[in-house]
């Protein structure tokens, strides 16, 4: 009897303290502590690579025969190859002349060698046509005849008072026939009213409207009615110079 009561004691003691030890003391215990392991981020988006759209094919072009570097003469642009300065150097003309002078040779300036020009100066008799080496012809732009051109300019004589702008008609005759040509435009200048038959002389002149005419009124707008019209017959532009545009030299 008391060699089972012993055993008994025994077992108890080892399910007290051994197997069930835990058990019994589980609401004792603090909770062991819960360790979060963060989900893993999202990979990265791929990078965005911007593809340009692609370009449409493009063939080179050149410019159509007859189309040389822009020029202008007073802000009026000019696009050819053969250029002639077609202007008025009569009387009313000698007070703003070297305004003119000065600005043709700038413009002369800035054509190119494969560029043809000349110059036309009318009043009231013959034109007064640029001439190079004894020659009266269109000539290449280069550095040598730009020098020429520019002291031919500048050696020409003031106007004077009294003459008209009767041979208007005569220079531009000689700018479409000049030698080398006919140019592919043509800068119109005056201060006057053009006489009435020189719209009728450009209709025969230009009747096929191949050389472009730029008309300038200088300073004065007695033609400009005129030289509006034959700027709008023959594909070119108008403008008018007011004394304010020469600025405080005049």
């Amino acid at each position: 009897m008391i060699r089972t009561l012993l055993l008994t004691g025994m077992l108890a003691t080892v399910l007290v303290f051994g197997f069930g030890q835990d058990k019994l003391l589980e609401p004792y215990l603090p909770e062991p502590p819960r360790i979060q392991i963060p989900a893993p981020e999202p990979p990265p988006p791929p990078p965005v690579v911007d593809h340009p759209t692609p370009r449409a094919p493009t063939t080179r072009t050149t410019r159509p025969e007859g189309v040389g570097r822009p020029c202008r003469f007073f802000g009026v642009r000019a696009n050819g190859l053969k250029i002639v300065y077609v202007v008025d150097r009569s009387g009313s003309m000698l007070r703003t002349f070297d305004f003119v002078r000065a600005e043709m040779v700038y413009s002369i300036r800035y054509l190119a060698p494969k560029q043809q020009f000349s110059v036309i100066f009318f009043a009231g008799s013959q034109p007064d046509v640029l001439s190079i080496e004894g020659k009266s012809r269109l000539t290449h732009a280069t550095p040598l005849n730009k020098a020429a051109a520019k002291n031919w300019i500048v050696g020409r004589r003031d106007p004077e008072s009294g003459a008209g702008i009767a041979g208007i008609g005569l220079a531009l005759k000689a700018a479409f026939e000049i030698a080398g040509g006919p140019p592919n435009a043509i800068y119109l200048l005056t201060d006057g009213d053009l006489p009435p038959e020189t719209l009728d002389l450009l209709r025969k002149l230009n009747a096929d409207k191949k050389v472009r005419i730029h008309t300038i009124a200088f300073i004065d707008r007695a033609g400009e009615k005129k030289l509006k019209k034959i700027a709008e017959e023959d594909g070119g532009t108008y403008k008018f110079i007011s004394e304010e545009e020469l600025g405080e030299g005049l």
